[in-house]
C-alpha cells in the first residue's frame, strides 16, 4: 500500500462501532443478487456492491473471496453467490478488528492484523468461537512499515527489521521463530516451500529467497532497482523493475537476466502483478487504482498488452476461470466486487 493510500484511509476511516463477537455471521440481503451468468470474455458481472468501501487487497482461494473494509470488518463470501453469503470473521469495534493492510490466506486459515498489531486467524469456513491470537508485533500496527504478511499450509510469516518471523497457525507460545536470512522486505510471496522477497538496503536492492524449513540460508538472485512486484512460475522468476521493465531469469542461472518490456505499465506499480498459466496480468498506469491489462508471455513484448478492465480498479485476484477485482468511482475507495472470464492461455 502506498503512502498516499495510507493517508487516504486514515482520513476516511469511520469511527469504530461497538464491540461484537468474532464468531458472528452477517448475511447481506440477496434481493438484488444478479443472475450468475457471464456472457463471455470482457463481460463484467458485479458480484457485490458495498456501502462501506473495501480497503485491503482482494484475496481468493478455490471457493471464496476475502477483504477488509474501512470500518475494520474482516469479511469473505462464496464466489458463486457473493452477495448472499457474506461472512464476517471480525466485526468493526471488536479487539479483533482492523483496519489494516496486512491480510493473508494459508492452508485452511485466514490471517489478518488488528488495529493494535496483533495477528489473528480463523478457519476460512468461519470462526467457531473467538479468533485465534497468533502474536502481537508492534511493527504491524496500522500505519507502520510492515506490509508483507504471507502464509502457507502451516505458518504465517511477517518481516522484522532484518529477517522474517513466523508462527504456526495455532499461535506462538513465546518468541516467534525466524528464517535463515539477514534481510527483510516490504512485499513477499511464498511458493513451493520458499519465501521470495525484495531486500532493501541503503546502497542497492536485491531479489532473494529463503526456504521455510531452514535447510539453507537465503539466496540472492539479482541486484537491481526493484518495484517489489514479482511472480514465480515453475523455475522461472519474473519481476517488474523501477524502469517499468519485466525482468525474468531461471532460478538455476539468474546471472543471465532477460528483459521483457511491457508498454503501458507506467510508474512503479502498487502491488498487482500476477503470472498465471502463461499469462501476465498487471495494473497501471497510475501508482494505484489503474486499469488491468494482460499479455501472454509467448506474445510479449510484441504485444503492447490488452486492457481487460478500465476505470479505478483498486485490487484484483484470479483463479483458472475468472478474474475478480474491486473498484469504485473514487480512487482508493472500492465499493464493488466484480468478475469476468480470464483470457485463454
Amino acid at each position: 500500500m502506498t503512502l498516499g493510500r495510507i493517508k487516504a484511509v486514515i482520513a476516511f476511516a469511520l469511527p469504530l462501532l461497538a464491540a461484537c463477537a468474532g464468531h458472528s455471521v452477517d448475511l447481506d440481503s440477496p434481493s438484488s443478487l444478479p443472475p450468475l451468468v457471464d456472457a463471455g470474455p470482457g463481460t463484467e458481472l458485479v458480484l457485490n456492491r458495498r456501502e462501506i468501501p473495501i480497503m485491503s487487497d482482494l484475496l481468493s482461494d478455490d471457493q471464496r473471496l476475502y477483504w477488509m473494509d474501512y470500518d475494520g470488518n474482516v469479511q469473505g463470501c462464496q464466489k458463486d453467490s457473493c452477495l448472499s453469503t457474506v461472512l464476517t470473521y471480525a466485526h468493526s469495534g471488536s479487539k479483533y478488528a482492523g483496519p489494516s493492510t496486512d491480510f493473508a490466506i494459508g492452508g485452511e486459515h485466514l490471517y489478518w492484523v488488528a488495529l493494535d498489531g496483533t495477528i489473528y486467524s480463523c478457519p476460512r469456513s468461519g470462526c467457531t468461537g473467538e479468533p485465534t491470537r497468533i502474536f502481537r508485533d508492534g511493527r504491524l500496527v496500522y500505519g507502520g512499515t510492515s506490509r508483507a504478511m504471507i502464509a502457507d499450509e502451516n505458518n504465517v510469516y511477517w518481516p522484522g527489521s532484518s529477517t522474517f518471523y513466523y508462527c504456526p497457525s495455532i499461535g506462538c507460545s513465546s518468541i516467534p521463530e525466524s528464517l535463515q536470512t539477514n534481510s527483510s522486505g516490504d512485499l513477499a510471496l511464498i511458493s513451493g516451500g520458499t519465501v521470495y522477497f525484495t531486500a532493501i538496503s541503503a546502497t542497492e536492492d536485491s531479489f532473494e529467497s529463503v526456504p521455510t524449513d531452514g535447510s539453507t540460508a537465503a539466496i540472492t538472485y539479482a541486484e537491481e532497482p526493484l518495484s517489489f512486484l514479482f511472480a514465480v512460475q515453475g523455475t522461472d522468476l519474473y519481476w517488474l523493475n523501477s524502469n517499468s521493465q519485466v525482468s525474468t531469469c531461471s532460478m538455476m542461472d539468474c546471472e543471465h537476466t532477460k528483459r521483457v518490456v511491457l508498454p503501458g505499465t507506467g510508474e512503479r506499480q502498487r502491488g498487482n502483478f500476477v503470472l498465471r498459466n502463461g499469462v501476465l496480468y498487471w495494473q497501471g498506469e497510475t501508482p494505484y487504482d489503474g486499469p488491468i491489462s494482460f499479455c501472454r508471455l509467448a506474445d510479449c513484448p510484441a504485444s503492447v498488452g490488452t486492457e481487460l478492465v478500465s476505470g479505478t480498479v483498486s485490487s484484483f485476484t484470479l483463479d483458472d476461470h475468472y478474474l475478480y477485482w474491486t473498484a469504485g468511482d473514487t480512487p482508493g475507495f472500492a465499493t464493488s466486487v466484480s468478475r469476468m472470464p480470464v483470457p485463454a492461455p
